[in-house]
């Protein structure tokens, strides 16, 4: 079955792992953390994806850093996220100041993977909201997990997608989730409509349809 595959009978495990760091991470990146495993599932791997890759466009992380080797320095860093002035000076702390033992990790429960590279993600995803000057909320980076593991997004088009619809959150987690009908839901439908072409100009009008409808997806 896999890692990912066998996730949804080890979350709770992970969860747990994740309490139990919060002298760590802080309690706030602990409760970010946490409620990606809870709300995430079973979109956690592809949240984790786009997170990493929006991540790597915005230069937050490097090219070889992964989730779980970041969330791995933090568990066992001295210093929290709150020691510093911005979380991507935290980063470099991960980065400079603290090793990381891929024997010794390979070593760890399946849970305590997940529970790293779920901090890991949380901590990215903070260092993206002040990054772009608004906060991306972790219902809006589920909705785009669900768009990106049903094909309708792509690794390149991501982070465009966000600042498209960084006004419109609530709206497009609305639609995505099937929640918005009528009304509504043909002017959000127009407005992922005009996204998708600027996202991918090249493709046929029936081709973006076929995306607007492809985007409403449910729970």
């Amino acid at each position: 079955m896999g890692f990912w595959g066998a996730i949804g009978s080890f979350i709770s495990g992970a969860i747990s792992v994740v309490s139990s760091a919060v002298s760590s991470i802080g309690s706030a990146m602990a409760g970010v953390a946490g409620a990606l495993l809870k709300v995430a599932t079973p979109y956690l791997s592809a949240l984790m994806t786009i997170v990493n890759v929006v991540s790597k466009i915005l230069g937050i992380l490097n090219p070889n850093e992964t989730p779980e080797e970041l969330g791995d320095k933090a568990m066992r860093s001295d210093k929290t996220p709150e020691d510093f002035d911005t979380t991507q000076e935290y980063i470099v702390h991960l980065r400079e100041e603290v090793d990381f033992d891929k024997e010794e990790f390979d070593k760890l429960s399946d849970e305590d993977k997940l529970a790293r590279s779920a901090i890991g993600t949380a901590i990215s995803m903070k260092a993206i909201n002040e990054t772009k000057g608004f906060d991306v909320s972790l219902d809006t980076w589920t909705s785009m997990a669900k768009l990106y593991d049903k094909g309708v997004l792509n690794k390149e088009n991501i982070h465009t997608f966000i600042d498209e619809f960084k006004d419109n959150q609530e709206d497009l987690n609305g639609y995505v989730n099937k929640e918005i009908k009528g009304a509504k839901g043909v002017e959000v439908a127009g407005a992922l409509s005009e996204a998708y072409k600027k996202l991918e100009p090249e493709l046929s009008t029936e081709a973006i349809n076929d995306k607007v409808l492809s985007s409403k997806i449910g729970e």
